[in-house]
């Protein structure tokens, strides 16, 4: 694996955590149960019963898994850039590790953003990217040498 590999796992994980909190919102929303445990009328729920008395218990499962999944993403996700910060932070070069918090921290997709903020040219940031994504791949090479981190074995 790459750096460039290994530090866009952060994106893929935030990405499948938020589409895992649209799919609970959606079945909330089908099953009328709002984000309090209430129905649309904003009576809280005693049982997990809809509004409509349809509700069944498969559905009170999967709102619970999703709940779950969410959870185990979000821990995964933290402990992930926690991990990545450090990794990148003990780069030698201020520079190389501004890029790349920004990049894949921050999840600043355009380096014409990171360039104008940082103050210099936009060929010049392309460059020391890469530079700084080398100088990674040479401080971690036990790291790259590992498999990327399987997200959707969290968010099963």
């Amino acid at each position: 694996m790459t750096a460039k590999e290994y530090l866009s796992q952060l994106g893929v994980l935030n990405r499948k955590i938020l589409h895992k909190k649209r799919e609970l919102e959606e079945v909330r929303r089908e099953t009328g149960i709002n984000r309090n445990g209430g129905d649309e009328s904003g009576k809280v729920q005693t049982s997990f019963t809809g509004p409509t008395g349809s509700q069944t218990e498969s559905q009170a499962i999967r709102i619970a898994a999703l709940r779950e999944e969410i959870s185990n993403g979000i821990v995964e996700y933290l402990e992930q850039k926690s991990l990545i910060i450090d990794q990148i932070h003990s780069l030698d070069d201020s520079l190389d590790i501004d890029i790349l918090y920004r990049r894949y921290v921050q999840e600043e997709r355009h380096f014409e953003k990171i360039s104008l903020e940082m103050g210099y040219a936009y060929q010049y940031i392309i460059n020391k990217h890469g530079d700084a994504l080398k100088k990674f791949e040479k401080r971690f090479p036990e790291i790259l040498e590992k498999d990327v981190i399987k997200s959707e074995d969290i968010l099963k």
